[in-house]
């Protein structure tokens, strides 16, 4: 027997313009800009069921119908100055913003909509180009504003929102050309994640044992509950210090 039915629909429209000017032959000025419109709606179908205890978790009757809808817009534009120091190089600053949607979420059982999330980027980068090998460096900066978090509370999977978070780090890659028919590719990068306000951060808690969000539940005779810190100061999910 179905205890419920979960339906969704997503619709995005968006203009965006992209513009260079040439000061000179060294120098160039990138202007850009986007709008975005979104819009998101949901629909949970309680069906009816003899147990109400899983109504009963949502908060609603059994047989119950959930409909719930919300909206979403952003402008973020772009600036980026280019130095040429020769035909074959380039150095970059880079400012942009970002935006990711909001969310209504069927699949976590809660008509509660997540916020869109937000992102001011920095990045600062030389490119150098040859016939026999390219190589690129970049150091950035990444500030999120209401990041979006997955988690799961046992039940079902629960999206929210983190309060502010911020990422920096550096990137190297090369590539070259070994042989008349081999080729190297080899990257390098670091990155620092954490949560700079995340007062709801959901833990897993039981007995001395304590889990941060996004790792797995470990049983092991023991019962994992879900309870709410602070996690300020935490690294952020999926995000290893170093990759290459």
């Amino acid at each position: 027997e179905n205890l419920y039915s979960l339906k969704s629909d997503n619709r995005a429209s968006a203009l965006f313009t992209d513009v260079t000017y040439n000061f000179s032959d060294q120098w160039a000025l990138t202007l850009g800009a986007r709008y975005s419109a979104e819009e998101a709606y949901g629909i949970i179908d309680i069906e009816e069921f003899s147990n109400v205890l899983f109504a009963t978790f949502l908060g609603v009757n059994a047989n119950d119908f959930i409909k719930f809808d919300d909206s979403w817009n952003s402008f973020t534009p772009r600036v980026v100055l280019g130095y040429k120091p020769t035909d074959e190089s380039k150095v970059y600053l880079s400012v942009a913003q970002g935006f990711k949607a909001g969310q209504v979420s069927p699949s976590s059982l809660s008509a509660v909509t997540v916020e869109p999330e937000e992102i001011t980027a920095y990045e600062l980068g030389y490119k150098i180009s040859d016939p026999s090998y390219r190589f690129d460096v970049s150091a950035f900066y990444y500030d999120y504003k209401d990041m979006q978090m997955a988690t799961y509370n046992g039940v079902a999977a629960i999206a929210t929102n983190a309060a502010t978070s911020s990422i920096y780090g550096a990137e190297t890659q090369l590539y070259t050309l070994v042989g008349d028919s081999l080729t190297a590719n080899i990257g390098l990068a670091y990155v620092r994640g954490e949560y700079d306000d995340y007062p709801t951060a959901p833990f897993w808690v039981g007995g001395t044992s304590e889990l941060l969000p996004g790792e797995s539940l470990k049983f092991f005779g023991q019962t994992f509950e879900a309870v709410e810190r602070d996690a300020e100061g935490n690294q952020m999910q999926r995000s290893p210090k170093v990759t290459g």
